[in-house]
């Protein structure tokens, strides 16, 4: 009886997350279609929505005849060069074609990267409102001072931090599935257009989505481990730790953090914590816990020194304000700014007294617009979600006017954009076909059940994880960008995965 309870809670949850994803692309799909505001043309408007389902479905039929070829003929040793190539190329190439100088944020980057090479950004009132901003510059500084502060060398760390990405999913893909899984979506990531065209800019996303990765892949090889518990404990240890970093690159620790007690005390084994298998379970994840706490205090502490004033510990109020704006759209706003702005020229106010004051007014706001936090909702979604094209608008902007581009990037703007969003939908159907079958089979195959090792539900939880977040803070079409990778993967996971019989 004891057992059945389990299964049945796993199946609750595998069917929970992957169909809230199911869901999410549904909505998703639709509101592109709804308002498509690439293609003003009713005929151009019918061929796209037709291509993003017709391509699937061919791209499943090829499937069923090439996989298993691709199963039999590519090796690691094949495999591997393909990967780096279909990586390195297309963005080199694009870094060429494209002659950008930084601004708004990604100029930001710059400049304290250059700065903090002579270690000089003492008293920076915004560092000490967002801590995390320092992160990414920090590390770019190593470069820069071995290098020189060059934008081509910030784009150069973007081309082998992509290449990295790709053999991230590659590994997380064999692990998923097969070497096959690996290989397809390391390719989907590869020459995904908006990821390609992201390698030019100053920022953040490249790093964040490496040590994403790198965690997830480190956690599927904890939880794997069946050795020595003193060694498992030092491995969620160092888990804790490798979160940390990557937390103070972009601050979305505690959605790792979540998606992993959701992940580890559910599927992993037992989950009962009156057994003794679960009170191990609870003792690494509490080290997990303690390890990722006391570093990022680390961090922080190392942040204070170099500014020589307090920091926020906690810096979430000024997006939840401004995610809380339903005149903006839960968008960056100069008026959402200048109320920033006034409370910290009071000096009396901490950094964390700023971002207490508007976590309470974000609450106010939300309770003031009642029902329409509904239409809110709507709107962030359409940002944050329903097109890969934002890039193409942070890269018009940073147009090097002294130094023309290759490329006529004005020219070709509105066919990169249908490029951009055309290939997003297409692997956002294959995401959504893979989550639908994998419920399926889930559910009815237990042989399915058995041989799979539920890494995958991971995934879906960390997608949730960030779609809820970006309810009720602040957007930006670029802020999907780590979620790019994990829906390469499922994509990936989904061809590799539809056999002959024509089930996934």
């Amino acid at each position: 009886m004891k057992l059945r309870l389990k299964i049945d809670q796993k199946k609750v949850v595998t069917t929970f997350f992957s169909g809230l994803f199911s869901i999410f692309i549904f909505a998703t799909i639709t509101l592109f279609t709804l308002t498509m505001p690439i293609i003003n043309s009713k005929k151009w408007w019918f061929v796209f929505i037709i291509m993003i389902f017709i391509i699937p479905a061919v791209m499943l039929s090829l499937a069923k005849h090439y996989i298993p070829w691709i199963d039999m003929h590519i090796t690691e040793k094949i495999s591997i060069p393909i990967i780096f190539i279909s990586a390195f190329l297309p963005r080199i190439i694009w870094i060429n074609l494209v002659n950008v100088v930084p601004r708004h944020d990604f100029e930001l980057y710059h400049n304290l990267a250059g700065l903090l090479i002579n270690s000089t950004i003492e008293g920076n009132n915004y560092i000490s409102l967002f801590p995390h901003v320092i992160g990414y510059p920090s590390v770019l500084s190593v470069f820069y001072r071995l290098f020189g502060t060059k934008i081509i060398v910030a784009q150069l760390l973007n081309v082998f931090l992509g290449c990295g990405i790709a053999f991230l999913i590659y590994l997380i893909g064999k692990k998923l599935l097969n070497e096959t899984c690996g290989f397809i979506a390391s390719l989907f990531w590869a020459l995904w257009p908006s990821q390609i065209q992201y390698t030019s800019l100053v920022a953040t996303e490249e790093l964040f989505t490496f040590l994403n990765l790198l965690c997830m892949l480190f956690l599927f090889r904890v939880v794997e481990y069946k050795g020595n518990h003193t060694v498992s404990a030092i491995l969620f240890g160092l888990l804790g730790i490798l979160v940390s970093f990557a937390n103070a690159i972009r601050p979305y620790g505690i959605l790792i953090l979540v998606a992993i007690a959701i992940y580890y005390f559910i599927f992993i084994k037992e989950s009962c914590c009156f057994k003794k298998n679960g009170a191990i379970k609870i003792i690494c994840y509490t080290i997990l816990l303690s390890s990722y706490y006391l570093t990022s205090q680390v961090i922080n502490y190392s942040v204070i020194n170099s500014l020589k004033q307090d920091i926020a510990q906690t810096p979430v109020g000024f997006n939840l304000y401004v995610g809380s704006n339903i005149e903006q759209g839960g968008v960056w706003n100069e008026d959402d700014s200048n109320i920033l702005i006034e409370l910290m020229t009071n000096t009396e106010n901490t950094p964390q007294d700023i971002h207490n004051i508007l976590i309470e007014k974000a609450i106010d706001r939300f309770k003031s617009q009642s029902v329409q936090n509904i239409f809110l909702l709507c709107e962030k979604h359409k940002t944050m979600w329903v097109q890969d094209d934002d890039i193409l608008w942070y890269t018009w902007i940073a147009l090097n006017e002294n130094k023309p581009s290759r490329l006529d990037f004005v020219h070709n703007y509105q066919k990169l954009r249908i490029i951009n969003n055309l290939y997003y939908h297409v692997m956002l159907n294959l995401c959504a076909i893979g989550s639908i079958f994998y419920i399926i089979r889930y559910r009815s195959d237990k042989n399915f059940k058995d041989k799979n090792n539920s890494h995958i539900i991971f995934l879906f939880v960390f997608i949730s994880a960030m779609i809820a977040v970006h309810m009720i803070v602040e957007v930006a079409g670029r802020y999907h960008y780590p979620a790019i990778s994990i829906f390469a993967i499922l994509a990936g996971y989904c061809l590799a995965n539809y056999d002959v019989k024509g089930t996934v």
